[in-house]
């Protein structure tokens, strides 16, 4: 899928995450999901990525950020720039409702005006 000149590969989705902290357990009714994603600049100039840009829409509609837990990943995705030709892959972790499908993963672009694009999973 290709956002203006980004383009983006949601490559694995892990439901039921497990840290391996006992401290780190998702809410009750809840459930981690791990989402590893490859983002690629096809643009002629450097371009910005950030894992706030993420959402994770449950069957419910509801649309969840990213949770804290993403920056303790070895492999998160964290933010910051790419050059021209540049990737970028890594991980966030979402907590959604236990069980609910999620229906759609979106990204929301920043250049000039918000850009709304569905992944459906």
């Amino acid at each position: 899928m290709h956002l203006t000149e980004k383009e983006l590969t949601v490559e694995k989705v892990e439901r039921n995450w497990n840290s391996g902290n006992a401290y780190m357990k998702p809410k009750d009714g809840k459930e981690y999901v791990k989402v590893l994603v490859k983002i690629e600049n096809k643009s002629e100039t450097e371009m910005n990525y950030n894992v706030f840009e993420f959402k994770a829409e449950d069957s419910n509609g509801a649309a969840e950020s990213a949770d804290w837990q993403t920056y303790s990943l070895p492999d998160s995705l964290g933010s910051g720039d790419l050059i021209k030709g540049g990737k970028k892959s890594g991980s966030m972790i979402f907590e959604v409702p236990y069980r609910l499908f999620i229906k759609n993963f979106t990204i929301n672009h920043h250049s000039g005006q918000i850009k709304k694009v569905i992944v459906n999973l």
